[in-house]
């Protein structure tokens, strides 16, 4: 155990100014949706009270209150939202394809280190994993304070009185990243690790077989895809709700068990078989 945590910390200290940068990007870009998003709404006021002389009622029956929700949809938070998963996407590949790199290979001094070599391949794992639920705890820390900004920017006779918790939901990229349902998250998030685990097996095939690696790291990740889909194509197929919504979810469950069982046997044998130092 002492081992793992070692390489989990060293794989952390190689990625910690990507995921900065991150927290960064997320925070600069959400302030200045919710800070633009007030401006402009308050300006709109200030233009058609003072300078159109409409009365408080008459603007807020022809253009509405501020929602919080109305900026969470905004262009800022969207952008946030994908620069982080597209990064960490690349993220998959980069930690392990970066330590190919180079004259002097660093993932042949990692398999010889005096531990198991996967090990290696659950760092790896680790580190992504704290670095996506990071974000998402960091998201989750933000929020209000973004809530508190809106409601001082925004007087409370043109702002609605909703949760926030209503607003992250109604139709906002939140309802994604953040299922409002716990069953919703723990399996979306379940899918997220499922695929990381098939990438990862696909990495290592290619590594170890080369040219022919890649057709095969293509067909195990098509393969893999398939197999958790197929209720869902059968249910498309037939034009009918085959499974009640418990047994789909169960049966998917189980699926993506076996699928993320196979990818760790696979890599498991192929570091431990296929790929040499």
């Amino acid at each position: 155990m002492k081992k793992f945590i070692k390489l989990l910390s060293f794989e952390l200290d190689r990625v910690w100014k990507i995921y900065v940068v991150l927290l960064g990007l997320t925070l600069v870009l959400q302030l200045m949706g919710v800070i633009v998003k007030s401006e402009m709404y308050m300006g709109q006021v200030k233009k058609a009270i003072q300078e159109n002389g409409m009365t408080k009622a008459d603007f807020l029956n022809q253009y509405g209150r501020l929602e919080f929700g109305q900026i969470l949809k905004t262009n800022a938070f969207s952008f946030s939202i994908i620069i982080c998963v597209v990064t960490l996407g690349i993220l998959i590949f980069w930690i392990w394809y970066r330590d190919w790199l180079g004259k002097n290979t660093f993932i042949y001094r990692l398999l010889m280190l005096p531990t198991s070599r996967f090990n290696v391949y659950f760092a790896k794992l680790g580190a992504l994993l704290l670095g996506v639920f990071g974000l998402i705890a960091f998201q989750l820390l933000l929020l209000p304070c973004e809530m508190k900004l809106y409601q001082a920017m925004v007087p409370q006779e043109f702002r609605p009185n909703f949760p926030l918790a209503g607003e992250l939901w109604n139709g906002s990229i939140f309802a994604v990243i953040l299922p409002p349902d716990s069953t919703d998250f723990v399996f979306f998030y379940f899918i997220g690790i499922m695929l990381v685990l098939v990438l990862f097996t696909a990495i290592l095939i290619e590594r170890s077989y080369h040219l022919k690696g890649i057709i095969l790291a293509i067909g195990y990740t098509g393969l893999s895809i398939i197999f958790f889909l197929a209720p869902a194509f059968i249910a498309l197929k037939l034009s009918i709700s085959y499974f009640y919504p418990f047994e789909f979810i169960s049966l998917e469950v189980i699926l993506g068990i076996i699928v993320c069982g196979a990818s760790i046997g696979t890599s498991h044998y192929l570091l431990r078989r296929k790929i040499t130092v």
